[in-house]
């Protein structure tokens, strides 16, 4: 037991064993998400976890449970604690409350541009081709612009999917002046078009096709479908895939079907 009753908060390591967690107002352990602490586990990351010591001198988590559960899954002993008294279970069921509806998730964006300042593999080599195609990165929220790359996650995807310079450098062949070619759900759906039916179109066919219509005829061509049972970007993908088949008398050549 951490000796003495503390008045006003204080850091201790505290042995887990007699850290408490009280399951009428803590969420349920996502054991995935401990699963993958573990895996990643990084002492400098640990940080504090939130204590609260009760009257009998108990002492509770009130924020930190899943990095308490990692300790005790990486095989640790103890955890650094601030440790602040605790009028019992509303006290510490309100500060809880009130400390993940303040929490606020950093973006994509934000994480992506951190990640710039460091030697991240997937960062460089992902910055490297929007220097080489001669896009610009401006991670802020704005209206798109040609050549101009605002929204990160659709990025990220195609490079995870391996196809990222090929991406890009369609929809700058085919838009380079179609300032809605770069937003990022028409970005996405160029990922999953590609992703799908890549192997299956060179991209001299690709760029014959798509070029006579502008991203705004591929939004009307769109919204024909029944948006409700997908997502839209496959659904545009679908519609880039019909316009591509326009023409192609051979049925097994045709990548529409990929999309059904």
């Amino acid at each position: 037991m951490v000796s003495g009753k503390v008045k006003s908060s204080t850091v201790k390591y505290v042995p887990l064993g007699q850290l408490h967690v009280d399951v009428a107002y803590q969420r349920i352990v996502k054991l995935h998400r401990v699963k993958r602490m573990v895996a990643s586990y990084d002492p400098n990351l640990v940080g504090f976890l939130l204590v609260g010591q009760r009257r009998n001198d108990s002492l509770w988590v009130i924020d930190g449970q899943h990095r308490l559960v990692m300790l005790r899954e990486a095989g640790l002993s103890k955890a650094r604690c601030s440790i602040i008294p605790s009028k019992g279970p509303a006290f510490e069921a309100e500060l809880f409350s009130k400390i993940n509806s303040c929490s606020q998730s950093v973006n994509p964006e934000d994480r992506f541009r951190a990640l710039t300042q460091t030697p991240h593999l997937g960062t460089q080599e992902i910055v490297a081709v929007l220097d080489h195609l001669g896009y610009k990165l401006k991670l802020r929220r704005s209206a798109p612009s040609p050549m101009t790359v605002y929204r990160i996650t659709p990025i990220i995807a195609m490079y995870h999917h391996g196809i990222l310079e090929r991406c890009l450098s369609l929809v700058a062949d085919i838009w380079p002046e179609d300032h809605l070619a770069f937003a990022s759900k028409h970005l996405s759906a160029m990922d999953v078009f590609i992703n799908v039916a890549g192997d299956h179109i060179t991209d001299a066919q690709i760029i014959r096709k798509l070029i006579q219509y502008p991203i705004s005829k591929i939004q009307q061509f769109t919204n024909r479908y029944d948006l409700s049972g997908g997502s839209r970007s496959r659904y545009q993908a679908k519609a880039m895939a019909n316009i591509c088949d326009k023409r192609v008398r051979d049925k097994s050549k045709k990548i529409s079907p990929l999309f059904d």
